[in-house]
């Protein structure tokens, strides 16, 4: 996944993708993992308080959990690219 591919980036992330500067891909992944561990805190909130809701309130809670996931998986790739660029940027 590249940064022209229609995702959803970040302000000022398309720059450093850029730029060629490990500290900038550096800077992003460190962003992106932290986001990434919000989300599964999230998630893992939401698996534990679900049980909560009544029944009648299933199908909001399932969709919910849809979006967060979908969520967490297009900031795990962010991450993923971000870490390759790191580590191919390093080297240069």
């Amino acid at each position: 996944m590249g940064e022209d591919d229609g995702d959803k980036l970040l302000p000022g992330e398309a720059s450093s993708a850029h730029s060629g500067d490990a500290d900038d891909a550096r800077r992003w992944f460190e962003t992106y993992d932290e986001l990434c561990r919000l989300k599964q805190q999230i998630l893992t909130d939401l698996e534990s308080q679900k049980v909560r809701v009544p029944p009648e309130g299933d199908a909001e809670v399932k969709d919910d959990e849809a979006m967060l996931r979908d969520e967490y998986e297009r900031l795990l790739e962010r991450r993923n690219f971000w870490h390759a660029e790191f580590e191919s940027r390093q080297g240069r």
